[in-house]
């Protein structure tokens, strides 16, 4: 019969910080590129330096610099409180 195990070791889940409680999230989109969005809740993660976007909907390439927009409820495993 097997002997039932006493001493078990806890393993502590990482605590995950989403988007809306991380002190690196911004909230503030302008009202033009929320519209672009649907009306969503969103905004922008300034954790890291802005990304470089094309723009593929226009005859010539257009490229623009711009933060990633996340939602509230996203995650990535770097958000610090």
């Amino acid at each position: 019969m097997a002997r039932p195990i006493k001493n078990l070791v806890k393993i502590q889940q990482p605590k995950f910080v989403t988007c809306k409680h991380c002190r690196f999230w911004d909230e503030d989109i302008p009202l033009n590129r929320k519209n672009h969005f649907e009306d969503k809740e969103l905004g922008y993660c300034r954790r890291k330096s802005p990304i470089l976007v094309s723009d593929t909907d226009t005859p010539t390439l257009l490229c623009f610099s711009n933060w990633p927009v996340t939602e509230p409820d996203d995650w990535c495993g770097e958000g610090q409180e």
